[in-house]
């Protein structure tokens, strides 16, 4: 997997899947109270033999499978919100740390690559002119 470009990063916004976690979930409850009210109506009607037989033995598969899709909807939701609180830092840190380089004197490119501008001949012909001598001047 390739490194995304400095430009990709200081627009990305993972907050997104978080919001995407709320339908979900909605979903997968709304999913999980129909499959029981159907199951509860089927198991309520007022008849016997064998189409009771095959009809309950559908219901209960039926709210297993509705039980299980409402789970994997919820898990999905899970990992969106997991995906936004491990993206967001990062992607937040990347952009503070290269702002931070930018104002220090560096250029950050957008591959990423971390280069020193600072003009180090003009600081020395200034230090110079202000009467320091050699070894302030590598200092500085």
């Amino acid at each position: 997997m390739s490194r995304p470009q400095k430009s990709v990063v200081s627009k990305a916004n993972a907050t997104a899947l978080a919001d995407m976690a709320g339908p979900l979930r909605a979903a997968a409850n709304q999913l999980a109270e129909s499959g029981e009210r159907v199951h509860e109506t089927v198991y309520d009607f007022d008849w016997e033999g064998l189409s009771r037989n095959a009809a309950d033995t559908r219901a209960d598969r039926e709210l297993m499978q509705d039980r299980t899709v409402a789970a994997d909807l919820h898990a999905l939701a899970d990992a969106y919100e997991n995906g936004k609180n491990t993206m967001q830092p990062m992607i937040d840190g990347l952009n503070n740390k290269a702002q931070g380089l930018e104002a220090d004197h560096f250029a950050v490119s957008e591959d990423w690559v971390v280069t020193d501008t600072y003009d180090y001949a003009a600081a020395k012909k200034l230090a110079k002119l202000m009467g320091l001598d050699d070894s302030d001047i590598n200092a500085v």
